[in-house]
């Protein structure tokens, strides 16, 4: 895993709400639905049955990530994820980073007692978000502006 400090200053509005896109949400979801379906078929299940419990399942799971992600708000930051929540308060952030893992790119967080990832937002080559670098770099910004100063990564 690489991971660079947002250096570049972008001017831009960001919103409130950071959520995967639809195409992302979808294809998260979509693939564990088709891997069931395989699996219950090979094991005799009823195609049918499981075709419309694969396709029930993937339009839950794709609601469930899109809700994943982050909200900004003007004290903290909420990380959503699938099963769990965490405020996080923008005196807490210690340093945000813009990270690859896997050739996916997703933003950081870092607090004294913590990592974490957020879902959303996030881009690759397979599941591109055109929007990735203003979302992160905004998003950076808001969180020096929150606290007074640069990351502690910044040069």
């Amino acid at each position: 895993m690489t991971a660079v400090s947002a250096e570049r200053s972008f001017s831009v509005v960001v919103p409130s709400v950071l959520r995967p896109t639809l195409r992302q949400a979808m294809v998260a979801s979509f693939v564990p639905a088709v891997l069931l379906l395989a699996v219950g078929v090979a094991i005799g299940g009823n195609p049918g049955s499981l075709l419309l419990g694969a396709g029930i399942g993937s339009i839950g799971l794709g609601a469930l990530h899109r809700r994943t992600g982050l909200d900004l708000e003007p004290d903290a930051v909420t990380v959503r994820g699938i099963a769990s929540t965490a405020v996080v308060g923008w005196a807490d952030i210690v340093d945000i980073t813009i990270a690859e893992r896997g050739g996916r790119k997703s933003l950081q967080i870092e607090t004294a007692a913590r990592y974490y990832r957020p879902s959303a937002p996030f881009t690759s080559r397979i599941l591109p978000d055109a929007d990735f670098e203003a979302k992160a770099h905004g998003f950076i910004e808001q969180w020096r502006e929150h606290r007074g100063g640069p990351s502690r990564h910044s040069r």
